[in-house]
């Protein structure tokens, strides 16, 4: 009987044309914003600006220069020119180089002597670049070997050295919270956190809808007539959540194709595993708030009394949801934000952001989806109760404590 319980509720669900509707609406925009992300990209890159290339000018008194210069960055050439013509050649070559729009060249002059080195640049963008650096570091290895055996080569070889440094920042007097610091887990938590409403909003408002149905037509008093109350409401539960939380699997499997036209490269491990917890806290979720949308539901007998129960339902989804957020991205590492993520009610909307900031360890996730998935039993029991006492009420809506005394 359950089974047939489950099977009518998704028939009924496929077959709602909102349903058929918006779900294929979601699909196109999925794919829509792939590809036309990847044309963006595409149009991109073929007017991509051309290569830049860098020259530099050395006049004839620092020719010792050269090869240092070219060590700091080898992708720069140097020009010999006279002494004193550095600043004539500089403009010259700017001139020329401004009619051509095809080229992309930075230019520089290097003059003097290692006592009274000379560099000029044709503008401030020029100084603060990696070509600006490069320049600098060459001259400062040309000065170093005037009273010393260094050679290009060796200044090359410290370069290679220096630049393969490991270079770690502490960044221990940053205050951001984490939305500043980790934008890219921000909005991938944003992702997780739509996904995860779409899975339990839409639950709630589809089985209280449906519970109060049922009711108001005497469909309910027929049907329980051959089944138990607790299996009716399971099998209502389980078939419109097998059809969302498909339905949230295939906007994810969406998702990574989309990225795909799109070109965009991401860590396909990291993601793949967001993905899997993801779909795994949507069940836990959507299995907490529905057994208590079901079981309130049954408490009223009209769809007009319907409305404060899902609209207090709905709100107190946003604690974990903005509780996750905010919380989260600015006491990551607080007592009371682990806590709170192993509440069951909490869990579904707080350990997914975390995961989607990297701050949540495997270790975690797993203790906490454990107690959410302990919770599910408990949770049943009593909302079993308060939906087999009230689901053939009618008239006026009960209270919780009328529902509850009933049963005993």
């Amino acid at each position: 009987m359950l089974g047939l319980i489950i099977k009518r509720e998704m028939t009924a669900l496929l077959q709602t044309r909102s349903n058929q509707i918006s779900f294929v609406v979601m699909l196109v925009l999925i794919f829509g914003g792939g590809i036309i992300a990847n044309l963006v990209m595409s149009g991109d890159d073929d007017s991509a600006a051309p290569e830049t290339s860098y020259v530099v000018g050395v006049e004839k008194s620092a020719a010792d220069a050269a090869e240092f210069i070219q060590a700091a960055l080898p992708a720069t050439s140097t020009e010999s020119i006279g002494d004193g013509e550095g600043e004539e050649w500089l403009t010259d070559a700017v001139e020329a180089q401004a009619d051509d729009e095809n080229t992309d060249i930075t230019y520089a002059v290097v003059g003097g002597t290692p006592a009274e080195p000379t560099v000029i640049f044709p503008n401030s963008s020029a100084i603060s670049g990696n070509f600006g650096e490069a320049v600098n570091r060459g001259v400062t290895f040309w000065i170093a070997s005037e009273n010393s055996t260094l050679t290009p080569d060796e200044a090359a070889s410290a370069i290679t050295g220096a630049d393969g440094a490991n270079v770690r920042v502490l960044d221990l007097s940053s205050d951001d919270n984490l939305i500043a610091s980790n934008p890219v887990g921000y909005f991938t938590a944003l992702g997780v956190v739509i996904l995860l409403a779409t899975v339990i909003l839409g639950g709630l408002a589809t089985i209280s809808t449906g519970v109060v149905e049922e009711k108001s037509s005497r469909v309910v008093e027929i049907i329980l007539a051959s089944v138990k109350p607790r299996t009716l409401l399971l099998g209502k539960i389980l078939g419109i959540g097998t059809v969302i939380i498909g339905q949230v699997a295939c906007y994810i499997v969406a998702t990574f194709i989309s990225l795909k036209i799109a070109g965009v490269s991401l860590p396909l491990l990291n993601l793949s595993s967001l993905a899997v917890w993801t779909i795994l806290w949507s069940i836990v979720g959507f299995f907490t708030f529905s057994l208590i949308a079901g079981a309130l539901a049954a408490t009223v007998s009209r769809q007009e009394d319907l409305a404060p129960i899902t609209g207090t339902l709905t709100m107190l989804t946003f604690i974990p949801i903005y509780g996750g957020f905010f919380l989260i991205s600015a006491m990551p590492d607080a007592t009371i934000t682990k806590v709170l993520s192993y509440i069951p009610f909490m869990s579904s909307f707080m350990m997914p952001i975390r995961q989607s900031f990297g701050i949540s360890s495997p270790t975690e996730q797993i203790i906490a989806f454990v107690l959410g998935v302990v919770a599910i039993p408990l949770l049943a029991a009593f909302a079993g109760k308060l939906y087999r006492n009230s689901v053939l009420h009618s008239g006026k809506r009960m209270s919780i404590k009328q529902a509850w005394k009933q049963s005993k």
